[in-house]
């Protein structure tokens, strides 16, 4: 008899994410399945990103800068491709939550992160949205607001 998928752990919140240009921005971020979703606000349903995180590289806690007034230890990155995500959590505690979640997503086992509740699109990130890569087929996703997952239509 084959042993039972184990439900994915879950997390949801408000986080500071760097952007590229050097600024902080708020975002809502959620894991769904083997995801890393974040949208503008919680309400918002329209989706700016999901990160595939068996497809990403480390994902780490940033060690605090005394140099760095923004530093304030509850820093944690994401490693995918070229690209580094910082994002910012209210307390390093908080921070090292969404780093076990998200290491313990990125562990997960494809089929049981599907079986789940989320299909796989074809590419590590999916971005949706004004000044992002254009969406294709797999790129549309609607927020489900029974849980904190989100759905594709």
């Amino acid at each position: 008899m084959a042993a039972a998928a184990r439900a994915p752990p879950q997390m949801s919140g408000y986080l500071h994410k760097k952007a590229k240009t050097g600024k902080w921005q708020r975002r809502w971020f959620e894991t769904n399945a083997h995801f890393l979703t974040y949208y503008k606000t919680r309400k918002v349903e329209k989706l700016l990103a999901a990160l595939n995180l068996p497809q990403v590289g480390e994902i780490k806690l940033v060690d605090p800068d005394p140099n760095d007034p923004e530093n304030n230890g509850a820093l944690f990155t994401i490693e995918l491709n070229t690209r580094v995500y910082t994002m910012k959590a209210g307390t390093r505690e908080e921070a090292a939550r969404w780093v076990e979640v998200l290491k313990a997503l990125q562990a997960m086992d494809v089929d049981d992160a599907r079986h789940a509740g989320a299909e796989s699109p074809h590419a590590s990130i999916v971005r949706t949205g004004e000044g992002t890569d254009a969406p294709g087929p797999d790129s549309y996703w609607r927020k489900d607001s029974k849980c904190c997952g989100c759905f594709r239509a």
